[in-house]
């Protein structure tokens, strides 16, 4: 077991993926690793879809139905990826970070004392910092910002567009440096090695086949992978 974990460790940190190292340590310490990894993993993806439940229906005021239509077509869609959980756990994992973090935030804003306020909003900051592991997520977070955006705009429909962008900048400062943040300490102290030197990569400035990598890994690959796993 020793050396499993030693070779692990030799994989993992050449890609500087620490978390998927430490994950696997502390799923073998449970009696059955395997069951451990495959509950993680589902649970991961009911939390996810009971959150949008909640987010649909709390901020959006989506109707009861149209919201479990929602929250269901997400648990269904990527529920054979439970199949092959040890490729994806970490991706389910960080699917329910990011999608927690939204919720926290949403609910923060409606806290009426500034502690809790504030408290939830460092929490989902962290929260969305850590689903940024996964890449994808960093495609997600543009959205979240498009949607904040949206909603500060519909808020403050007389202001002019430059003060408007201004107020907004200000505003959500923390949260607009948050990509920014995590990609200068990406690039600096995690830049892979080895046989993941080129792997997960920031390219800047992207080619058009870069900006197709990002949005097929970034949005499509959640909904496309499980219709490949159906052929095994």
């Amino acid at each position: 077991e020793s050396k499993d974990f030693d070779l692990l460790w030799q994989i993992t940190s050449q890609g500087r993926l620490y978390t998927v190292y430490y994950l696997f340590r502390f799923l073998a310490l449970t009696d059955n690793p395997i069951f451990a990894a495959k509950l993680l993993s589902f649970m991961s993806w009911l939390g996810t879809g009971l959150l949008i439940y909640g987010i649909s229906r709390k901020k959006f005021s989506l109707a009861v139905n149209q919201a479990f239509f929602l929250a269901a077509s997400v648990i269904l869609i990527p529920l054979f990826l439970v199949k092959t959980e040890m490729s994806v756990l970490q991706y389910s994992v960080n699917n329910f970070f990011f999608f927690l973090a939204v919720f926290l935030y949403f609910a923060a804003e409606k806290a009426v004392p500034k502690f809790i306020k504030y408290s939830g909003y460092l929490l989902a900051w962290i929260l969305f910092f850590l689903s940024f592991l996964t890449n994808s997520f960093l495609v997600f977070y543009l959205a979240f910002l498009g949607i904040l955006l949206s909603f500060f705009r519909k808020e403050n429909k007389d202001r002019p567009l430059s003060s408007l962008i201004f107020v907004f900048t200000k505003k959500y400062f923390i949260f607009l440096i948050l990509p920014l943040i995590f990609g200068l300490l990406k690039i600096t102290i995690g830049e892979p090695t080895g046989i993941y030197k080129d792997y997960n990569q920031f390219v800047f400035p992207p080619s058009i086949n870069d900006l197709w990598f990002w949005l097929y890994y970034g949005f499509f690959w959640p909904l496309i992978a499980p219709l490949a796993i159906l052929n095994r």
